[in-house]
């Protein structure tokens, strides 16, 4: 087991919001700069320790306009 990060990805700016949405492997989350990515990421739990797939994006939007 280890604390350091899995999966780490640059999406630009300070990340201000991460929502895990159930039932879909995916996880999304929202920067300063306006940008909401959502990011899918496989686990295979074939061995002793699960394995992580490299997180796919799925989805980008941008917004002039943060609320």
């Amino acid at each position: 087991m280890t604390s350091r990060s899995r999966q780490t990805f640059q999406q630009g700016g300070k990340i201000t919001s991460v929502c895990i949405l159930e039932h879909s492997h995916c996880v999304a989350s929202a920067s300063d700069t306006g940008t909401l990515w959502i990011h899918r990421v496989d686990v295979s739990l074939s061995g002793s320790m699960p394995k992580y797939s490299k997180p796919q994006l799925r989805a980008e939007e941008h917004t002039s306009e943060l609320q």
